[in-house]
């Protein structure tokens, strides 16, 4: 919306001396969205965000309109001016979900607050559609959207890509034994998993995201594979998404990658990528197995009527039913039994990863600072939410598992509690109005 103000003087004839105007944005949900919207100056030129995207079609046309102000106050067109033709600006219409935008930023917020993090970010999606139903940051800013705008190095969230190469390469009989140990030494480099355990079974493995048995996935793997697994899903490569500054992530050519590189691709480390990649990867397990262009706008609306511009588009298939429903099975036991059980919920059938990464400084990785990431699609067997959160550098607590599943799940009974998604319940064993009160 632009709001206009116009200044006059007159002399005491009611002739015009002098007029001049200026025009400025309103956002109506700026807290909620400005790190979507962007922000425009005081000359309607888009600077960041949507605005700076869609400048040429928001900017619209200047106009002039010729009033003579009497001593009351009021206006009267001037008789003798020549009008010009009032040109309305079309209107961009967005994809977001204002009720579940405010739940992920309200719990966000929260969830910020209660850990001291510096920050956190998450999305929502439509895996069938690619649509962007919620996208929240806080702090907001209005010139920057770290969801679209940053890559960073994932963590275990990125084990979907291993997991499903190996699974495409491999006849796995998910409980059998894996591994036996918490260790394992690559080149002149020893990793170990987080806590001590027992033999692990692959779907154990999965559950509990063993950095000791992905390694064993990717180092069994040819390198190449590996990174094909990974541009197939849409990692290192920019999304097209309508949004400016779209960063690409990065994923190592496997001529640069040594034994201990694909040690440490296998759980996330030496790779960047964006949130949107990361929801729109595990949106095209929800989905069946395509990777979908993804979208913020719906349409546009000219002269009073809405043009559809968005039709759900597949970029490709990235890999078959079979590798989905297998890879879904396990990724459902991360939140049955795993490292996300904390946000179950009964009578709700979730899939996802947890994902926790050290950040990146020179000579090595800082202990102390780590971005913690949640990915979950849901309902099961027909998902129709993709979900991924975000803190960084959260002071309460050591892992994703114990610090966003909670949040998780305060969205999701929120979610439920609409009006719009109650059908999501396949079975009713906690009533939408308890989900309402968590």
């Amino acid at each position: 919306m632009t709001k206009l103000h116009i200044h006059t003087r007159l002399d005491r004839n009611l002739r015009l001396l002098a007029i001049s105007n200026h025009n400025h944005r309103i956002y109506p949900t700026y807290e909620l969205t400005c790190h979507i919207t962007g922000i425009a100056n005081i000359y309607n030129e888009g600077l960041a965000g949507l605005e700076y995207q869609f400048d040429s079609l928001l900017r619209g046309h200047p106009y002039q309109r010729t009033y003579i102000v009497s001593d009351a106050g009021r206006l009267y067109p001037d008789p003798k001016a020549n009008l010009t033709t009032l040109t309305f600006t079309p209107s961009v219409v967005l994809t977001i979900d204002l009720d579940l935008q405010h739940i992920l930023e309200d719990e966000l917020i929260r969830r910020v607050h209660e850990t001291y993090a510096l920050r956190g970010w998450g999305i929502i999606l439509d895996p069938c559609t690619g649509e962007i139903l919620a996208m929240a940051v806080y702090p907001q800013d209005g010139h920057h959207n770290p969801i679209i705008q940053e890559q960073w190095e994932p963590g275990s969230v990125f084990k979907l890509v291993p997991l499903v190469a190996y699974l495409e390469h491999y006849d796995v009989d998910c409980d059998s034994t894996f591994i036996t140990c918490d260790t394992v030494c690559i080149g002149d480099k020893t990793f170990k998993d987080p806590i001590h355990h027992p033999p692990y079974t692959f779907k154990e493995v999965v559950w509990h995201s063993s950095n000791v048995g992905f390694i064993k996935m990717g180092c069994s793997l040819d390198p190449y594979i590996l990174y094909l697994g990974a541009k197939k899903l849409g990692f290192g490569t920019p999304t097209g998404i309508e949004f400016p500054a779209e960063a690409h992530g990065y994923i190592p050519h496997p001529s640069q990658m040594t034994p201990v590189d694909i040690a440490t691709f296998s759980f996330g480390q030496g790779v960047s990528v964006t949130t949107l990649q990361l929801a729109l990867a595990y949106a095209a397990i929800a989905n069946g197995g395509y990777l979908l262009q993804p979208t913020l706008i719906r349409g546009v609306i000219k002269n009073g009527q809405l043009y559809l511009l968005h039709k759900p588009t597949i970029i490709r298939q990235v890999t078959t039913p079979e590798i989905v429903s297998k890879v879904t099975t396990l990724l459902e036991g991360v939140f049955d039994y795993g490292t996300a059980r904390c946000a179950k919920i009964p009578g709700l059938r979730i899939a996802g990863k947890t994902g926790t990464a050290e950040k990146p400084i020179p000579g090595g990785y800082a202990k102390e600072c780590k971005i913690l990431t949640l990915a979950a699609f849901l309902p099961l067997p027909e998902p129709e939410l993709v979900i991924v959160i975000s803190l960084d550098e959260a002071k309460v607590g050591q892992f994703a598992g114990t610090i966003l599943a909670p949040l998780l799940r305060r969205i999701i009974l929120r979610i439920l509690s609409l009006e719009g998604y109650r059908h999501l319940w396949r079975q009713h064993a906690v009533e939408p109005a308890i989900a309402q009160g968590e």
